[in-house]
């Protein structure tokens, strides 16, 4: 059996004496009736976070790489285009903290 790459931990069902078990793990946010996929806590595999990071990357080069091709032909330098997108990508890190 593989790890799943997306869990969630949610409330238990309350037990036959009607006290809550606790929390549990689930491969679905909303299992039965009782949950709530809104109060459940989702967990991600680690290298699925790398993953699609690294895909993230990708596309922005390939963006960036698809952005000079156009801008020369519109006589726009690339040393123009570099510093926009380090400017770009510096606004993005701020913005994650």
């Amino acid at each position: 059996m593989s790890t799943p790459e997306i869990i969630y931990l949610i409330k238990g069902e309350d037990d036959s004496d009607g006290e809550e078990i606790g929390m549990i793990w689930s491969d679905d946010p909303a299992p039965d009736s009782y949950s709530d996929p809104d109060e459940a806590v989702v967990y991600v595999r680690a290298d699925k976070v790398e993953r699609e990071q690294a895909e993230a990357v990708e596309n922005a080069f390939m963006d960036l790489a698809r952005a000079i091709r156009k801008e020369r032909l519109h006589g726009i330098s690339v040393k123009g285009l570099i510093h926009a997108a380090e400017e770009y990508a510096q606004h993005l890190h701020t913005d994650d903290h």
